[in-house]
């Protein structure tokens, strides 16, 4: 995809209330272009998701800022959440955590995220403009997780992100990280 410019440059506080900003903004912006409702509910979702762990996990206690960049492609758009906080940690294990970072996976075209320890997190997230145009089905993160478990994966949606934590790039099982 050829990039056309930022749609929208967004900077909010790490606060529960940002997310909600943060999604209405983005859903205006990407509903511009004319990308299909359905996309445009997706990318709500993503975006809610992205900055909602951001708030919660980045920088504890202190305050901090999350930054969202809408970028305009030729065949969708890219969606950009970050933060500067403490970074990834470590994979959660046995199945802790939410679902925020599969249900990214599962809804959006492509996704990658960069994890510095102690200089943040960034999640990007691409998405086509119509749901035909999208390179695979989108199923629900429910059923995913019964195919899962009936082929012995209790844990495991499977995914296609790549994650890079601190100068190397890792193949991420995202349900293990939300």
């Amino acid at each position: 995809m050829t990039p056309t410019g930022p749609r929208l440059e967004l900077s909010l506080p790490a606060l529960p209330t940002s997310a909600r900003r943060a999604r209405v903004a983005v859903a205006a912006a990407v509903a511009e272009l004319g990308i299909d409702q359905r996309v445009v509910d997706d990318i709500r979702l993503c975006v809610s998701e992205a900055v909602t762990n951001a708030v919660r996990h980045a920088y504890g206690s202190d305050a901090g800022t999350v930054e969202i960049t809408v970028v305009d492609r030729d065949q969708g758009v890219v969606v950009v959440v970050r933060d500067f906080g403490s970074g990834v940690m470590g994979l959660p294990r046995n199945g802790a955590g939410g679902f925020g970072l599969a249900i990214i996976d599962a809804l959006s075209d492509d996704c990658a995220l960069s994890s510095v320890s102690g200089a943040g997190t960034e999640v990007s997230m691409a998405f086509g403009t119509t749901l035909a145009g999208r390179r695979r089905a989108v199923l629900s993160i429910r059923r995913r997780r019964q195919q899962a478990r009936a082929r012995g994966r209790p844990s495991g949606l499977g995914s296609k992100c790549l994650a890079r934590v601190g100068s190397g790039w890792i193949g991420v099982d995202v349900s293990r990280l939300c």
